[in-house]
């Protein structure tokens, strides 16, 4: 009991805790070890340092390669602009020479084309002269023509006249036809439109009936959805209760075999307890028998001794019977933890079911509820599973009947679309025959005037044949001055193709001669670039060791393609030494990583030693029990100082109460200090000394408990034993009692004989008895 008060098992946890900690850190110092000699083994200062000392190297060639290769390339660009300057010399003096030869070209060309230009002047003159001798007039000529048009025109137009009467008689019959077709076709448009309304109204009560059928088949298919959703819930609720009740039955089960375990432990534990306490009668009578002496009082009943009783061995017994004693009292204890665990879980079994039936029970109202929604959407009290079939069934033929109008609402509309053609094509036909009448009628109309007008200019003039004769007479003067037009045109054209023949080459000669002057020019300009980057790259070339090139450069040869071998080859060995260079910097960078984790590891690995060594160290502190058995000392102590306070008082100061050796043993201070054990005391001092421990217990109760079992002493009762206490001890016993109970602290039940005793309680519980049997009275 005091173990359990002073929460020594929590130490007891403590030093697995402590074992576990110091197990884990021991092996999280192990794997930081481990990794430092086998993953980072190769992180070494030294090879830092080596690192950068290549590193530094691989930067001064890389600072050698970068300027050959700068050299090379100025080298490079210098020969490339020699020799482009050197191609433009030579390109330039060919373009001069190419200009000269072709400037000589046109000088000559240009002088044949004055000559021709000179000719052709001379021709159009004299074409002219004769253009002037042809006896024509174009006055006359469009006079007579003019004449012989108008009554040409007069004939035509007389014949014209007469066929237009002619198609205006067959237009007005046409145009009578068209009307009756287009009356015709007016009666047709209206029967059309009469059948595509009714197959429109058709069409839409289809229409409805069938969103109807829709609605109601989404209705019944929802409704059958959560209908068979219900069902399978509703078979899992009734598995689930009948697994419950299976478990109910099994917990119930073995809480009726903890309780008879129970039991039988506590009938046990009670045989055990009661064969200890006669086994301690016992060995106190043999105890006593060590101090009686013949003829001398018995400390205990006070009557004389005549003999005492023969010797006997109980120690052996009483031992086996306490330690038989303590392991049925820890079965016991066991079997009632059992029992009450079985008991929760049967409890926790029995609430299952409940909530199982309860689930059951919901499950079932949904499963009505579903099934009444489902006969309501299907509108019938037919089979659950048929509702989507004769829903199915029945938007189906609701389709059918919806496609049927449809397709009958397609042909009304087609034929009132060609009834609409019809009488469209008719009333174009009508506009189109009224507006040709209307048009034959102008026709008509302007022919006559037109008819009238040519005859009055007419007038008296010659006859067509007549003037046939003059018209072909000056046709023929006309036809010999447009020849000579024609020949007047050709030598005026020949004239202007002379004259821009003659105009391009002098433009061209002139080009030319600008073109030799600035290739001249540019010969000249190309040579002093020439005469200035030679020697600044032979400088460049014999710089570079090249004398070789050198020399070449000065006999005209070209130098490029050397030059950019030597600077490919340069950049391409600037490139090696740079990747070189970057893996390096890169090993550093991860390397100088790598040391600070390392670094970081090995902090990390002792300060894991630095906690497995404290957590090991309070593990060996608490395995050997030395701090639990301390506790339960000191416990001990405080609990003897406290009683000793209690027992001097109550044994007006003869006695009090020392620990040794965890056991309780009484000082006599009325026989110079003795200490004997508790079990020499009387029945009476046994009495008094039990309840100065109870007093102490009560008082230190809360300062000795753990934290997590702090509390205090709520009650207390006392069994007899104030029989045997004189008038004026009973008083001190008394008043204690009343101290102890305090104003409403706890509750202190007193169970005696002694009336004295009894008035002094606050309320009493009386026991009468009677032939009928005992009763309980309250005072």
């Amino acid at each position: 009991v005091l173990e359990d008060l002073l929460g020594l098992d929590l130490y007891r946890a403590v030093m697995q805790r402590a074992n576990d900690l110091a197990q884990r850190f021991q092996a999280q110092a192990e794997e930081l070890a481990r990794r430092l000699e086998t993953e980072l083994a190769y992180a070494t200062p030294e090879r830092l340092r080596e690192l950068r000392r290549q590193a530094l190297a691989l930067k001064q060639e890389q600072a050698r390669l970068s300027h050959l290769a700068g050299t090379a390339q100025e080298a490079l660009d210098a020969a490339r602009r020699l020799a482009e300057a050197r191609e433009r010399k030579a390109a330039a003096e060919a373009r001069w020479r190419e200009a000269q030869e072709r400037s000589e070209s046109l000088r000559a060309r240009l002088a044949e084309a004055e000559r021709e230009l000179q000719e052709l002047e001379d021709a159009l003159a004299r074409l002219r002269e004769e253009v002037e001798a042809v006896p024509f007039s174009a006055d006359d000529y469009a006079r007579v023509h003019a004449d012989l048009q108008r009554a040409e025109d007069a004939a035509e137009a007389s014949r014209r006249l007469q066929e237009l009467e002619d198609e205006l008689a067959e237009a007005a019959r046409a145009l009578a036809e068209a009307r009756t077709g287009l009356q015709e076709a007016r009666g047709g448009l209206q029967r059309a439109e009469d059948e595509a309304s009714q197959a429109e109204e058709a069409w839409a009560e289809a229409q409805r009936r069938l969103s109807e059928a829709r609605q109601r088949w989404a209705a019944v298919e929802q409704a059958a959805r959560q209908w068979q959703e219900s069902a399978r819930a509703l078979a899992q609720a009734r598995q689930e209760l009948a697994r419950r009740e299976e478990e109910l039955a099994e917990a119930r089960r073995a809480a009726s075999e903890a309780e008879a375990a129970a039991q039988e432990a506590q009938e046990l534990a009670s045989q055990s307890q009661a064969r200890l306490l006669a086994l301690r009668q016992e060995h106190a009578a043999h105890e006593l028998r060590r101090g009686l002496r013949p003829g001398e009082p018995c400390p205990v009943c006070g009557q004389r001794v005549a003999s005492p009783p023969a010797p006997g061995d109980v120690a052996a017994a009483l031992s086996e019977a306490e330690e038989e004693a303590q392991r049925l009292q820890e079965r016991w204890r066991q079997a009632r933890e059992e029992q009450a665990r079985a008991a929760a879980r049967a409890e926790g079994a029995a609430s299952a079911v409940e909530m199982a039936r309860l689930r059951l029970q919901q499950e079932e109202e949904r499963h009505a509820s579903a099934l009444a929604a489902l006969r309501d959407a299907q509108g019938d009290e037919g089979p659950p599973e048929g509702a989507m079939t004769a829903a199915s069934r029945a938007v189906q033929e609701a389709e059918a009947l919806a496609q049927a109008a449809a397709a009958a609402r397609e042909a009304a509309r087609q034929r009132l679309d060609e009834a609409r053609q019809t009488f469209q094509a008719a009333a174009q036909a009508e506009a189109r025959l009224l507006s040709r009448l209307q048009a034959l009628e102008r026709q008509r109309d302007e022919l006559a005037g037109r008819l009238r007008a040519l005859r009055e200019s007419l007038g008296a003039a010659s006859s067509p044949d007549v003037l046939q004769a003059r018209l072909r007479e000056l046709e023929e003067a006309k036809g010999r001055l447009e020849t000579l037009h024609r020949r007047e045109r050709e030598l005026s054209r020949q004239l202007r193709e002379r004259q821009t023949e003659h105009a391009r080459l002098r433009e061209e000669l002139a080009s030319l001669e600008a073109q030799a002057r600035l290739a001249r020019s540019q010969e000249e300009e190309a040579g002093r670039q020439v005469a200035a980057l030679a020697p600044a790259l032979a400088s460049l070339l014999e710089e570079l060791g090249w004398q070789e090139r050198a020399q070449a450069l000065a006999e005209g040869r070209e130098v490029t393609s050397f030059l950019s071998a030597q600077l490919r080859q340069h950049s391409e060995e600037l490139q090696e030494v740079g990747r070189r260079l970057g893996a390096l910097e890169k090993e550093a960078e991860r390397l100088e990583q790598d040391l600070g984790l390392a670094d970081r590891l090995r902090e990390q690995a002792e300060e894991a030693q630095r906690q497995a060594r404290v957590a090991r160290a309070l593990g060996d502190l608490l395995r050997s029990d030395r701090f639990q058995a301390f506790l339960r000392q000191e416990a001990l102590s405080l609990l003897a100082e406290d009683g000793s306070r209690h027992l001097r008082e109550l044994s007006r100061g003869r006695y009090a109460l020392v620990v040794r050796r965890d056991e309780f043993y009484i000082q006599d201070h009325w026989n110079g200090d003795e200490e004997r054990p508790v079990n020499t005391l009387s029945g009476g001092e046994t009495f008094l000394a039990s309840l100065s421990l109870a007093l102490a217990l009560a008082e230190g109760l809360p300062g000795l408990a753990h934290a997590s079992r702090r509390g205090a002493l709520e009650s207390l009762f006392v069994d007899e034993g104030f029989s045997h206490l004189d008038a004026e001890t009973l008083d001190v016993v008394a008043s204690a009692l009343e101290v102890l109970g305090g104003p409403g602290e706890r509750m202190v039940g007193v169970i005696t004989h002694v009336p004295a005793l009894a008035e002094r309680m606050p309320a009493r519980l009386r026991v009468e008895k009677s032939p009928e049997g005992s009763s309980v009275v309250k005072d």
